[in-house]
């Protein structure tokens, strides 16, 4: 993490000031996110957690990060567990629409204009 407090010390350099940070997450929250993850986080990105719990302040991000948010270890695991709830689609219970065969009225509006366009769907086999 020398290479992150270093980058730190120039941006301040840079801009004149330095920047706050939130406080570190503690190790054993990082235990508790790794559980609620079902991994372990790169070690890399754990002793950054322990440099701060993210780069927001007062729900600001400062984009530290390539121009992207580091969140919180919290919204981390939330975000995580977020993207593995299962998405629910029709298809689940075998609905197809349009049924095979049949015809798709489609329509879409251009500034004042509007167009239908009827498409044939082919049977499936």
């Amino acid at each position: 993490m020398t290479r992150f407090r270093a980058y730190m010390e120039r941006r301040a350099a840079i801009l004149g000031r330095s920047e706050p940070l939130p406080p570190p997450a503690s190790a054993a929250a990082l235990d508790r996110a790794e559980r609620r993850i079902g991994r372990p986080l790169p070690a890399d990105l754990r002793a950054l957690y322990l440099i701060a719990n993210g780069d927001a302040v007062d729900h600001e991000h400062r984009h530290l990060l390539g121009g992207d948010a580091w969140l919180a270890l919290e919204d981390l695991v939330a975000v995580h567990a977020a993207l593995r709830e299962p998405v629910w689609f029709g298809w689940d219970l075998g609905w197809t629409w349009p049924r095979p065969g049949t015809a798709a009225r489609t329509r879409s509006s251009a500034s004042a204009a509007t167009t239908t366009s009827v498409r044939r769907t082919s049977p499936t086999p």
